[in-house]
């Protein structure tokens, strides 16, 4: 299997990664102080499951 690498600069060929990414560090990470890495597992497991599952698909 070969890896087919975006071009520098390209994130708009990986949009839904993009999208998804902005979404985690807006809701998750910039959001909340975390004094471990625990939490932030914790907190990222409930997200995720809300992201996928619950939240209105555009």
């Amino acid at each position: 299997m070969d890896f087919k690498y975006i071009q520098p600069g390209k994130q708009s060929h990986n949009a839904y990664v993009e999208r998804f990414n902005r979404s985690y560090r807006g809701h998750v990470l910039d959001a909340h102080s975390f004094d471990n890495l625990n939490q932030v597992r914790e907190l990222s497991e409930t997200w995720v499951a809300d992201y996928k599952n619950h939240r209105p698909h555009d």
